[in-house]
């Protein structure tokens, strides 16, 4: 037995003057196709320069901590100037640690 299935698209009516309705679709109804455009790029524009914040604000709290532990940098072989991310939060962690067993003994790791 061959079963089709048919996938309901939402209803689109072109009005005049080339505006475009969407019924039961929030945001665009009632909006032409370049103000879903514009609005569509000021969004994407909005996320990329938040998004770049968010990783410049990140940088600086892990340059932060690579200071705050006082180390060189990576190996004198390496071509880097800093330490990766994982690197920074693993040595933070080994840090944290073993400042942990001075204050308390071997006995807590927790």
């Amino acid at each position: 037995m061959h079963v089709d299935y048919k996938v309901e698209e939402p209803p689109l009516r072109v009005a005049q003057c080339g505006q475009l309705q969407l019924e039961n679709l929030g945001n665009y109804k009632n909006k032409t196709v370049k103000q879903i455009t514009r609005d569509d790029e000021e969004r994407k524009a909005k996320a990329k320069d938040s998004a770049r914040v968010r990783r410049t604000e990140e940088s600086e709290y892990f340059e932060e901590l690579e200071k705050l532990l006082h180390l060189t940098g990576p190996p004198p072989s390496s071509k880097q100037t800093s330490l990766d991310k994982t690197s920074v939060i693993r040595l933070s962690l080994a840090y944290l640690k073993s400042q942990n067993v001075l204050q308390n003994g071997p006995h807590t790791t927790n």
